[in-house]
């Protein structure tokens, strides 16, 4: 899925303080043979999520459940912008829950200035309180720059690194410190396997339809 990024940090914020309602979910298209793994393209096991693209994995805190229709139908025309992930906690008492948001841009041309854009942007246009500029995380062996905000006693985090021509980051959203920090200690569980995409090789066709076989 594509949409833009400031799209993507407000919804976050409006997911955590109210439910998402429940959409149904429209049967997959078929999928042509392709070349090479797309950028949101991705497997979950449990509470765990690998990047075919970006060959990273990150265990999201248990309890969370993934929402596969996050902001469905809100693409961007740019087609830069790739939402890998979008995972939800259980609500508090207040009916608040925390989000944690994967996310990619190709828009970017420098970590810096994508960080210090973002952080002038959500500021002046969106009215968040910008709690502390871009500053420098190391998070799975990488360099990651992270921006803290809050609004309406939401908090909200923006982290991202440079993955070859993608901007990969997490976008972090939580109704209190102690479920933001529950956010921070996940990202501990972040491991990158590989620095390049890895290639998707063509799938052989069976010889004919009767020697296929079907798994139970």
């Amino acid at each position: 899925m594509r949409v833009s990024l400031i799209f993507v940090l407000c919804a976050s914020l409006s997911f955590a303080q109210a439910p998402a309602p429940k959409a149904s979910r429209p049967s997959a298209p078929a999928l042509a043979p392709q070349s090479a793994v797309e950028p949101d393209e991705g497997s979950l096991d449990g509470n765990t999520y690998t990047s075919d693209f970006f060959r990273f994995s990150y265990n999201f805190p248990s309890g969370f459940e993934v929402d596969d229709d996050f902001l469905q139908g809100r693409e961007d025309e740019s087609r830069s912008t790739f939402v890998l992930l979008a995972a939800y906690g259980p609500f508090n008492e207040s009916n608040q829950r925390p989000v944690v948001v994967l996310m990619a841009d190709k828009n970017a041309t420098t970590l810096e200035g994508y960080l210090a854009k973002l952080t002038r942007e959500v500021a002046q246009k969106q009215g968040f309180e910008v709690l502390r500029t871009p500053y420098p995380v190391m998070i799975g062996g990488r360099k990651f720059l992270r921006a803290d905000f809050r609004k309406q006693q939401v908090l909200q985090s923006a982290l991202f690194t440079l993955e070859g021509q993608y901007l990969l980051g997490f976008n972090l959203a939580a109704p209190s410190a102690s479920e933001m920090e529950k956010l921070n200690l996940s990202l501990n569980s972040v491991t990158f396997t590989a620095t390049a995409p890895r290639p998707r090789m063509p799938q052989a066709r069976p010889a004919s339809p009767a020697r296929s076989k079907r798994e139970p």
